[in-house]
């Protein structure tokens, strides 16, 4: 048990962060108040964290390092692997092998542009759909 220096409640150590003498919902508050009264710094650290977990993300969650995410964008020169149009920035993997969020590293197919990968996933990365969409638009009215 510890005591909290801003509400002075006795609490359980789970409820404080580590070295902190403020418990969780005293910090909370405290950051909420500062963040109300400093919009421009909440908005700052908002982006760079979100740079910061897309950077660490995209690799891991696909079990991937940085070199292999670098050797797989410059096969094509950093462009989508499918219409070679638009820069690559998403990790496409066969969702048949692992779920929706995650890859083992083995699936992975390559690099696309967010809307190809959007593309796909509308898609359900079903054969069937692409190819009947193919002949519908070659199709004349």
């Amino acid at each position: 048990m510890r005591i909290c220096s801003k509400c002075s409640i006795e609490k359980p150590l789970a409820d404080f962060y580590k070295n902190k003498g403020q418990c969780k919902s005293c910090m909370a508050a405290y950051m909420r108040e500062y963040y109300v009264n400093n919009p421009e710094k909440a908005e700052d650290n908002r982006l760079k964290q979100r740079e910061r977990d897309k950077k660490v993300n995209r690799f891991y969650k696909h079990g991937i390092t940085e070199k292999i995410w670098l050797d797989m964008l410059g096969r094509f020169n950093g462009m989508c692997w499918s219409c070679k149009e638009r820069p690559a920035t998403v990790i496409d993997h066969d969702h048949s092998c692992c779920d929706k969020m995650f890859s083992c590293g083995n699936c992975i197919r390559g690099v696309l542009c967010h809307q190809c990968n959007t593309a796909l996933g509308l898609l359900k990365d079903n054969y069937m759909y692409i190819e009947n969409l193919l002949v519908y638009i070659a199709t004349p009215g």
